[in-house]
C-alpha cells in the first residue's frame, strides 16, 4: 500500500479550498455542515460552527456511532503583501496548518 494511497482515505480541511475560506470569514460568525463525497454520494459529513470572534471552529460529528465534538483553533497571518490568511493550529502537534486531515473512524 503506498502512501498516497493512504492519504487518499482522510478527509481533508484545506483552506486553499474557496468553501472552507467562505464559512471561515473573519467578519462574522456561521454555522452549518460540511460534507465530504463522491458522485452525488455522502460519504461523511460534520456540523460545523464558526466563531469568529475568538477563532474557534467546533466541529461535531457521529464517528462509529459515537457523538464527537472537536474544537479547532484557527491563527492568522499577514502576508507582505496585504490581507491576511487563516491557519488551523493543528490539535495533535499546536502547529499551523492550511489542511487539517481525519483518518476514518478516528475522533481526534
Amino acid at each position: 500500500m503506498s502512501a498516497a494511497s493512504v492519504c487518499d482515505d482522510y478527509l481533508t480541511l484545506d483552506l486553499a479550498d474557496p468553501s472552507v475560506r467562505k464559512v471561515l470569514d473573519p467578519r462574522c460568525s456561521a454555522a452549518g455542515v460540511i460534507r465530504w463525497g463522491h458522485a452525488d454520494t455522502d460519504i461523511a459529513a460534520t456540523g460545523y460552527d464558526w466563531r469568529h470572534v475568538g477563532r474557534r471552529l467546533i466541529l461535531t460529528a457521529t464517528i462509529g456511532g459515537v457523538a464527537t465534538t472537536q474544537t479547532i483553533c484557527i491563527t492568522t497571518t499577514r502576508p507582505h503583501f496585504g490581507g491576511v490568511r487563516l491557519w488551523f493550529v493543528c490539535p495533535v502537534s499546536g502547529q499551523r496548518a492550511r489542511v487539517l486531515l481525519l483518518a476514518p473512524e478516528k475522533r481526534q
